[in-house]
């Protein structure tokens, strides 16, 4: 089901981008699935950095998973614009899907990321990304789980097979919502920065997750 509407090259782009970030954070190798889902928390959280989302829709399935973002991964792979590390059939929730690593090849992705630098908005996104791997990398081998406890995801105004539309109104985005509500408890002295709020709310997530874990294990 397509339903971004950014072209195509633009996706490419942010795909070169996140995985940048991510190289730079120390976590890549990164799954595709842990691509995709750092790719959702990021559409989410972009509105505090002032940064354009990649989507603004997902389709609420098993986990985020974004199509124009893997056939932007395959693209980058012919082109060797990625390297792919590793490659196997994975099974999630009963479903046999196409899962493997990978990593940036600098050697012809960095002219790309540089001449993306000459634009301030690219240098704001590409800021971005990296201070969100940074948050993420503590929790990087569990990112996949970690999203399943995002407020957005969770929220039971939506179920499977529904559209999430966070970008479509303000209000729609429960995620961004959440630490600017935080923002406005603290005293204007301690107003929190761009990236402490990307901080805090990795945080939340952690603790969601834990709790869910536990909620899990005493239902068992």
């Amino acid at each position: 089901m397509q339903i971004s509407q950014r072209p195509p090259e633009i996706v490419s782009l942010r795909v070169l981008q996140m995985l940048d970030g991510i190289e730079r954070a120390g976590f890549a190798p990164i799954s595709f699935r842990s691509l995709h889902s750092f790719a959702y928390v990021g559409n989410l959280l972009s509105p505090l950095w002032d940064v354009d989302p990649l989507d603004g829709k997902i389709l609420k399935q098993g986990y985020p998973y974004y199509p124009e973002l893997r056939v932007a991964i395959d693209g980058a792979i012919f082109c060797g614009l990625i390297d792919l590390t590793k490659f196997e059939a994975a099974n999630f929730e009963g479903e046999w899907v196409a899962e493997g690593e990978i990593g940036l090849n600098y050697a012809l992705a960095r002219p790309i990321l540089d001449d993306l630098d000459v634009f301030s908005d690219e240098v704001r996104m590409r800021d971005f990304l990296y201070r969100l791997a940074l948050a993420l990398a503590p929790s990087a081998e569990e990112l996949p789980e970690l999203i399943m406890s995002d407020v957005t995801w969770t929220d039971n105004r939506t179920g499977r097979g529904d559209i999430i539309d966070y970008a479509e109104t303000k209000e729609g985005n429960y995620t961004a919502n959440t630490v600017r509500a935080f923002d406005e408890l603290l005293p204007k002295s301690m107003a929190s920065t761009k990236g402490e709020k990307l901080q805090f709310y990795v945080r939340l997530l952690e603790k969601r997750a834990t709790t869910r874990a536990d909620d899990v294990k005493k239902s068992a």
